[in-house]
């Protein structure tokens, strides 16, 4: 076997040497290195890289590696406001469990100052008040197509709270796996979770609520970019639930009872359903206002709704609950 080290060229003598160009630019066919810079090599991270090839069956091995590129993407000093602020087409999905009113109002203030699109993921629409105007949509089963456009587009995903799963990539087609053609911040409180199915530019394992206040801290951006696409991204998502709807088939019109209920009953009304097709309809044109209004699924277990209904008004009979179920 031919040693590793052979025909390597020793950085140092490239000094004072003389190159020509293969495609010259404006003429600049020949060329002199004037200064090399020697970086120092990554020796821990060869040592690890070799030892998950040596031993492919390894997670030990594997999560030491995980563990190295998350700690040099750190030192390497890339911040999520940085990479925010190099993106032309940043697209934000919330998601997870563990929020509180003060987190969801920070995230909310956060989103609002960079004047970010921001979509939840598969039920849990109530993480983001779905009638302002930087919320685009449910990242989740019957996306609306325009949007998922948008997130294949994306030059960053910031994924804070989302699994990223089948149901919120729609079967890993909006974001490609293991690596994404979208950069990726992902924020998560399992780190487990993180670098599992994507990898990322920055993987960030934190509790939601932490990551939201110190989000907010950054406070607002030198200059606000995003505004035109955030507008063009909420009037296709007012579109999806209006003039894009052809109606359906028969006397009862599911979208106008849904309408009809939004515009009666309370703001804090609590929306209960199962695993099922019908409740695609209460996922697309029933916009979630308050925190902790939508009680649905996300593992898909058919028959949910009614018990969650009924532990919902026990819980708090001041509410008024709903449960759709088909």
């Amino acid at each position: 076997m031919p040693s590793p080290t052979r025909n390597q060229i020793n950085p140092k003598k490239l000094r004072l040497s003389k190159w020509t160009a293969v495609n010259p630019q404006e003429k600049e066919k020949h060329f002199l290195v004037t200064k090399v810079i020697d970086p120092e090599q990554p020796k821990h991270l060869i040592k690890e890289v070799n030892e998950v090839l040596a031993n492919p069956t390894d997670l030990m091995e594997y999560a030491d590696l995980l563990f190295l590129v998350f700690d040099s993407t750190r030192r390497a000093g890339f911040s999520c406001q940085q990479l925010i602020e190099a993106a032309e087409r940043p697209m934000v999905i919330l998601g997870g469990a563990g929020w509180t009113p003060q987190g969801i109002a920070d995230l909310r203030a956060f989103v609002e100052a960079f004047d970010l699109p921001a979509g939840c993921s598969f039920r849990l629409q109530d993480l983001y008040d779905n009638r302002a105007p930087n919320y685009v949509g449910d990242v989740a089963i019957g996306i609306n197509p325009t949007l998922g456009n948008r997130i294949r587009e994306a030059d960053l995903i910031l994924a804070i709270g989302a699994r990223l799963g089948e149901m919120t990539t729609s079967g890993y087609t909006l974001l490609t796996p293991p690596l994404a053609r979208q950069k990726l911040v992902h924020v998560h409180n399992d780190p487990g979770e993180l670098g599992r199915v994507y990898q990322g530019e920055l993987l960030i394992a934190s509790g939601m609520n932490e990551f939201a206040a110190a989000a907010r801290a950054l406070g607002k951006p030198a200059a606000v970019k995003y505004a035109a696409r955030t507008r063009a991204a909420r009037a296709e998502y007012e579109a999806w639930q209006t003039t894009d709807y052809k109606g359906m088939p028969g006397k009862v019109d599911l979208r106008e009872i849904i309408l009809h209920l939004e515009k009666t009953l309370p703001e804090d009304t609590i929306f209960t359903n199962g695993a099922g097709n019908f409740s695609g309809w209460l996922h697309r044109f029933h916009r979630y206002g308050e925190f902790r209004t939508q009680l649905a699924p996300t593992a898909g277990s058919m028959g949910y709704g009614v018990p969650a209904a009924v532990a919902a008004k026990t819980a708090d009979r001041t509410r008024t609950v709903v449960s759709f179920n088909g």
